[in-house]
């Protein structure tokens, strides 16, 4: 279990500021997109029935281009006899054409922010990061992102962190353009950035565990989970990158073989910063600067669940409940510990008994009816008295009166207190 002692800022913020860039860029880009294919698809037409047609600079590029990664489709096409013997017309329409090229390479979000070899600038290659051409590319980079880039921002300090942050954009993007120089595959997307992330995650934190739910989780959302090691679920997702990069000549093309290249430095990176001891001296930095201090106690759990002893773990928290019975953290971290164990589901209701408690004592019965409603998921029937009566109280005074109404059928036990607590203040 990784907790931040404080708020990542800076993956918080590069998430909102690629969403906001997403919502005002994306349609555009989708346009920009199916306009080039079209350009494409006629020019590619055109020249291979009429060879000899006069091209501009661009056009013959563009025709080089798919030459090169596409020999058997061209052989077919020139294989075709020409449908037009009229070169006027031809030469017309490649002018026209030659023009919406020229315009699309000049002016065009895509040509302008992504870096697209035939139209690179310094600029390019910062703004490629923050450009998604659709909500499932943006979704899966954003997702990575914040599941790796609090506890690396937390783990390094703001600064570092965002140091690292862009040269891993940096980087990943002069690996695309260094890979296919003479392309016209431009690139966008956060993906080779957070590649970097994953591949220093990985090194600094190989035993955490990944848990994917199922299609099932709204019946069982605590129980039907599946998890994986880190260092098996981010090298899956890195290795089927470069499976679909074998095949660069798409337009949306993500530069795969860059985002592996991506990952290898990140772990190179994070090997580093660890060996050499900067990351314990940012560490020792941000601990003085927050005033950030923890249990002894949960200290050591944490150290034990890293390596997976959660035996040990859940000793060092019980410790912990024993020296201070109202420790939130801990009765989270308990929870957390039985959930992982898998086999103890009785030890679990306990601690989930335990935990709305000691959040009812904290004023915070939102977390506490969250957890009671676990609570019954997993089974849970018959909560102490002084704890479930507070919780119906707290369903009532938010007007879900279906939910105190609820819980009252499920706890057959105290189905009589829940009558004489709530009758009266529901025939007002």
């Amino acid at each position: 279990m990784i907790k931040h002692r404080r708020w990542p800022y800076i993956t918080t913020a590069l998430i909102a500021v690629s969403v906001l860039v997403f919502l005002f860029t994306h349609a555009q880009l989708q346009r920009e997109r199916d306009q080039y294919l079209e350009v494409q698809s006629r020019t590619i037409s055109l020249v291979a029935e009429h060879p000899d047609a006069p091209l501009t600079p661009a056009q013959q590029a563009m025709v080089d281009d798919y030459r090169k990664t596409n020999p058997h489709d061209w052989e077919l096409m020139q294989s075709v006899p020409a449908g037009s013997t009229n070169l006027y017309e031809v030469n017309d329409e490649l002018g026209a054409l030659g023009r919406r090229l020229n315009d699309f390479q000049q002016h065009s979000i895509t040509a302008r922010f992504s870096l697209y070899p035939p139209h690179r600038s310094a600029l390019s290659y910062f703004t490629a990061n923050f450009l998604h051409r659709d909500w499932i590319h943006l979704l899966f980079c954003m997702g990575f992102l914040w599941m790796v880039g609090g506890a690396l921002e937390d783990l390094w300090g703001r600064r570092m962190y965002a140091g690292i942050l862009l040269f891993c954009g940096l980087s990943s993007i002069w690996a695309f353009g260094a890979t296919y120089q003479s392309g016209l595959v431009p690139l966008i997307g956060a993906s080779g950035l957070v590649a970097g992330l994953i591949g220093a995650y990985v090194i600094r934190f190989p035993k955490t565990t990944i848990q994917r739910g199922t299609a099932l989780w709204v019946i069982r959302s605590r129980l039907l989970h599946f998890s994986s090691p880190v260092y098996v679920v981010f090298p899956m997702w890195i290795l089927g990158s470069m499976f679909w990069g074998k095949s660069p000549t798409d337009l949306t093309n993500a530069a795969y073989w860059a985002q592996a290249g991506a990952f290898g430095n990140g772990m190179v990176l994070g090997l580093l910063l660890w060996l050499t001891g900067v990351e314990n001296y940012m560490t020792q930095q941000i601990e003085t600067e927050v005033a950030w201090s923890v249990d002894p106690h949960i200290a050591e759990a944490t150290e034990y669940l890293q390596r997976g002893e959660l035996d040990a773990a859940m000793n060092s928290v019980n410790a912990q409940i024993t020296e201070k019975p109202s420790s939130v953290e801990a009765h989270e971290m308990l929870v957390s510990l039985y959930f992982r164990k898998g086999n103890a589901i009785i030890k679990y209701q306990h601690a989930l008994e335990s935990l709305c408690d000691v959040q009812l004592q904290a004023a915070n019965p939102e977390a506490a009816w969250e957890n009671y409603e676990t609570y019954l998921k997993v089974g849970g029937r018959k909560m102490p008295a002084a704890t479930w009566i507070q919780l119906a109280r707290f369903a009532e005074n938010q007007g879900n009166v279906w939910s105190a109404a609820e819980l009252q059928a499920k706890n057959d036990q105290w189905q009589l207190v829940c009558a004489n607590v709530f009758g009266l203040e529901w025939s007002h």
